[in-house]
């Protein structure tokens, strides 16, 4: 009786060890996502030619092609979005820099992280 009843103690935790199993996964991926979208975000904004701030200078990358595709990142897609802000002269006096990090999880749901930021002419 015991063991019977032991069994279905174990059995019924079962699905809550999967759904910790799952968390766990999620919680690292958003946490590589952000240290991936952090990099690019530091690499954009401390860039030493103002002008050069571009999307051209820091194009996207695909699925595999993040940091050389180490097998680490390779299930994560970084973009980056560069707006210049006018003066009254055009120029470029400012610029809004979002970096996007995307990924597919397990179940076929897509997940991302976005982080911005922004870099003023001197």
């Amino acid at each position: 009786m015991t063991m019977v009843l032991l069994s279905v103690g174990l059995l019924s935790l079962a699905p809550v060890m999967l759904a910790v199993a799952q968390g766990n996964r999620f919680a690292q991926n958003i946490t590589q996502a952000t240290a991936l979208a952090e990099d690019r975000l530091e690499q954009t904004m401390n860039h030493p030619v103002y002008a050069s701030i571009t999307t051209t200078s820091f194009p996207s990358e695909a699925q595999g092609q993040i940091r050389g595709g180490e097998d680490q990142y390779a299930r994560f897609a970084r973009s980056v979005a560069i707006v210049d802000s006018l003066d009254v002269l055009s120029r470029s006096v400012l610029k809004g820099i979002t970096v996007t990090v995307t990924w597919t999880r397990l179940n076929g749901q897509a997940s991302s992280v976005t982080l911005y930021g922004r870099v003023a002419r001197f």
